[in-house]
């Protein structure tokens, strides 16, 4: 039995992630037993999620731990202020005076179907920024359009993301202007959930012209890389 520290503002992030992604997640350590990894995937496999956070965020016992639906952990979290969580075999108890909760945890095995990480060894094509407010822009545009494709066009030293609906003519676009200026061309579509999707923030989003895209979250105290591609053609 272990008391664990944790961090109320990382495991938010968390619950963000799996409210939108991926309701089940599966921590690990790192091999050094520094970090918490948590990667996965939603069901559609169009998004996928990398992310890590100092042991300190949340110190759990083992190298690993599973947690079946995560935003229902979280709500019984979130019923304490700054409440005490301890690690007894399967169960994480969460307490706050004379009251506590118990929280049975899940089998890895069956939540461990996570993609092992993020490497691609060839340098972006080019780069943007996305601020906080274009991104809950871009969401609330998604859903008044009702757009299921994000259009991805390069020109020049300017990003041009354009939504639209192949059912009416409605649509809408942003121009970006690019850190660096691609070398050619090009033009994709990628799933316009992804920006309903990510956690409120700020972004560093590299794009290939291969179809690839990753949102770095900027952030100081955890890494959040998330992960779209081009849509096929049906």
């Amino acid at each position: 039995m272990s008391e664990l520290k944790y961090k109320t503002e990382t495991l938010d992030l968390i619950n963000q992630l799996s409210t939108t992604i991926s309701n089940g997640i599966v921590m690990t350590k790192d091999e050094a037993g520094k970090n918490i990894i948590i990667n996965r995937t939603n069901p559609s496999e169009s998004v996928t999620f990398f992310f890590t956070a100092p042991i300190e965020d949340f110190s759990f016992e083992g190298d690993e731990i599973a947690i079946y639906h995560f935003p229902e952990f979280f709500q019984l979290f979130s019923v304490f202020k700054e409440p005490k969580i301890v690690q007894e075999l399967n169960k994480l108890t969460i307490s706050k005076g004379a009251s506590k909760i118990k929280y049975v945890l899940s089998d890895t095995e069956a939540l461990s179907n996570s993609p092992k990480g993020c490497n691609i060894d060839v340098d972006p094509d080019t780069k943007f920024e996305l601020t906080e407010e274009e991104l809950k822009n871009f969401s609330k545009m998604i859903n008044l359009v009702n757009s299921e494709k994000a259009s991805i066009q390069i020109v020049g030293k300017s990003l041009i993301l354009k939504l639209g609906n192949e059912s009416h003519e409605n649509s809408y676009e942003k121009k970006f202007d690019l850190v660096n200026e691609a070398e050619e061309e090009f033009k994709f579509e990628i799933p316009a959930e992804v920006f309903t999707v990510i956690p409120t923030g700020a972004y560093d989003v590299s794009i290939w012209k291969d179809g690839i895209i990753t949102f770095d979250l900027k952030s100081s105290k955890v890494s959040l890389k998330i992960l779209t591609a081009e849509l096929e053609d049906e």
